[in-house]
């Protein structure tokens, strides 16, 4: 009776640690694809930022416009006007309100790493305070899960 109990014990705790490594995965991808997206993003974004400055310069040029203020494309400490100082004005600018329901397709790629980073933290076991400053007032560990059942963590069966 005791070898069966310990037999089902040991199958319990590898089908566990099967769905954990399969979790961690899905973990490790979604922050993987959330990275190449704001990279993407970024550089989509810096690329016509560029175009964009270029083409007033060449309109200021020919007469036909003002000359636009001093743009800087290379991330500098320094710089007043930069594309990076826009990048990081647009992550302040999309933190939702405190209060109701927050849709998934809403939030930035930005905020979307860092709720797989919070949710990778609680599934070891650990929470990074600081992380989770950030994260809880998005509301999204509960939204995500309600919102989105394709992200839903496999249940154990008895």
């Amino acid at each position: 009776m005791k070898t069966k109990e310990c037999s089902r014990v040991r199958k319990l705790a590898k089908k566990i640690l099967t769905e954990r490594n399969d979790i961690e995965r899905f973990f490790l991808e979604s922050l993987d694809h959330v990275k190449q997206e704001i990279l993407l993003n970024q550089l989509e974004y810096k690329k016509a930022a560029n175009k964009a400055y270029n083409r007033k310069m060449l309109e200021a040029f020919s007469g036909n416009a003002e000359f636009p203020k001093v743009r800087t494309f290379n991330k500098s400490d320094t710089s007043t006007n930069s594309v990076f100082r826009d990048l990081e004005a647009a992550e302040k600018l999309a933190q939702p309100s405190g209060g109701g329901r927050v849709d998934i397709a809403d939030l930035t790629w930005e905020q979307k790493e860092k709720v797989l980073r919070y949710l990778f933290a609680r599934m070891n076991g650990t929470t990074n305070s600081h992380l989770l400053l950030e994260v809880l007032p998005l509301l999204l560990l509960a939204a995500c899960y309600r919102q989105h059942r394709s992200c839903q963590l496999p249940t154990l069966e008895k």
